[in-house]
């Protein structure tokens, strides 16, 4: 939620001090696939839902709820498809077109309960939430230092979507909203592990910036520890 994001804010900043160290097919050129996202916000047309129902259907959290998922899912896919072009990493160009799924799902439901999709939700790297904007802003900075910098970013991307989505299934009582955002969290944890087991695997361990350690590691398991290999940054990815 919007408080999550206002504590990642401080906590860029410590990190900028504490790091030192798919197909592209159909693409257009904000990085989306055509096919996949409207190109504009009064063209949402996703297959997921058949049944439209109206905004008073919802409470004003799920309102909320639903139009700021859609932008931290962009979020992800805009900052992983920077640092894809920035250092040419395998998982984040998988893990990027793993998000625009997560985006077009979310964009279901704005379909089906008569929302307003952003109108910045086709531009890569912009965003109608200003605490977004900024995040992508640092987020991409944070990652521009290296590539360590770049995956930790990723993983701390990805404990953010999963504390969100759970703070946003535990304010409602909709079966649809619930899957939607349950598919969403289930994908964050996948990523987080693809994220860690990156680092890992190249002898760094990842610390939790965000999630308890006992939730962490319960998503990620304890054998995270560093590697006496010397790994590979350039090849592996995760979906």
């Amino acid at each position: 939620m919007k408080k999550t994001f206002l504590e990642i804010g401080s906590i860029i900043l410590a990190i900028m001090i504490i790091f030192t160290g798919c197909s592209s097919a159909n693409l257009n050129s904000e990085g989306y696939v055509n096919n996949n996202l409207p190109i504009n916000s009064t063209e949402v047309s996703v297959s997921h839902t058949t049944t439209t129902q109206t905004t008073t259907d919802l409470t004003n959290i799920e309102k909320d709820g639903i139009l700021y998922m859609v932008e931290e899912e962009k979020l992800a896919h805009d900052v992983y498809s920077y640092l894809y072009d920035l250092w040419g990493l395998t998982i984040f160009k998988n893990i990027q077109s793993s998000e625009q799924t997560h985006m077009s799902e979310v964009l279901g439901l704005i379909e089906k309960y008569g929302l307003v999709a952003p109108s910045t939700l086709y531009k890569q790297g912009v965003f109608t939430d200003p605490h977004l904007q900024q995040l992508y802003n640092d987020l991409t900075t944070q990652g521009s230092k290296s590539i360590v910098d770049a995956l930790k970013v990723g993983a701390l991307i990805e404990e953010t979507d999963i504390i969100d989505l759970k703070s946003y299934i535990n304010n409602t009582d909709k079966n649809d909203i619930k899957t939607v955002y349950t598919n969403l969290m289930n994908g964050s944890k996948n990523h987080l592990r693809a994220f860690v087991s990156q680092l890992s695997s190249n002898g760094i361990k990842y610390a939790p910036v965000l999630l308890s350690v006992e939730e962490y590691n319960a998503i990620v398991g304890t054998s995270n520890g560093s590697s006496n290999g010397k790994g590979n940054f350039g090849k592996s990815g995760g979906h």
